[in-house]
């Protein structure tokens, strides 16, 4: 097995790509396979104190670099907690509301949502489950008690994504006003992983052509070991 950059697909993100062949090595080495980081893992920031840019969180939180944060957010590895629908917001002195935290879904585990203390009465009140919010604009800021969650090693599917431009076009089988038919590669999601935005059909259709980001929605899946037909519609009401 060759895991040099030389003889895998390169993808936007240059650093992950580096971390990506790292781990890959370890995979591969009996010796070494237990120091391989766990794929799903993620880390959870504090509330923030106020207005905060994304990366700059993403930095602190997962305790790395700058521009190893810009690329997480741009792969869609980078969350925030929907405010204010996903908890009330604390009063100056009450530190309460920003405590009314649930649990988000990961990897088909959801643990019970916790039960807060209700401000006014002192007793339980109603359990309170997170909504998250996939980040990918770089410039965004972080409201006053929001938080982002960081998929820090994101999934990756490199070799069924990164293809060029001229293999991506060859693989469109139609395209009219409503829809784009694609011949699917192996190793590739129809849907993005949930730590992993990108590096699915449609994100790897629409960065190899230079479509906007959102622009293709998947209306069947196919298992990301298969290749075959996958229909993207580009609007809404054709999904």
């Amino acid at each position: 097995l060759s895991t040099s950059r030389a003889t895998r697909s390169s993808s936007p993100w240059p650093i992950l790509d580096a971390l990506d062949d790292a781990r890959e090595v370890l995979r591969h080495d009996p010796r070494r396979a237990s120091e391989a980081p766990a794929e799903m893992h993620w880390t959870l920031s504090d509330p923030s104190p106020g207005p905060r840019a994304v990366v700059r969180a993403v930095a602190e939180t997962a305790r790395v670099s700058a521009a190893l944060a810009e690329e997480l957010v741009d792969m869609g590895a980078v969350y925030v907690d929907h405010w204010p629908e996903g908890r009330a917001e604390a009063r100056d002195g009450d530190g309460d509301g920003a405590r009314l935290f649930g649990w988000s879904k990961v990897e088909g585990v959801s643990p019970p949502p916790t039960q807060a203390t209700s401000p006014s009465s002192g007793g339980p009140s109603a359990a309170k489950k997170e909504k998250w919010t996939r980040v990918r604009d770089k410039d965004a800021v972080l409201h006053k008690h929001q938080r982002v969650r960081v998929h820090v090693h994101p999934r990756r599917y490199r070799d069924g994504c990164w293809l060029g431009a001229a293999a991506w076009r060859a693989r469109v089988l139609h395209e009219d006003d409503d829809y784009f038919v694609v011949n699917k590669p192996a190793r590739l999601p129809t849907q993005a992983h949930e730590s992993n935005g990108c590096e699915c059909v449609p994100g790897c259709v629409e960065r190899s052509l230079g479509l906007n980001p959102g622009t293709l929605r998947v209306t069947h899946r196919l298992d990301a070991s298969t290749s075959g037909v996958v229909v993207l519609a580009k609007h809404r009401a054709a999904a």
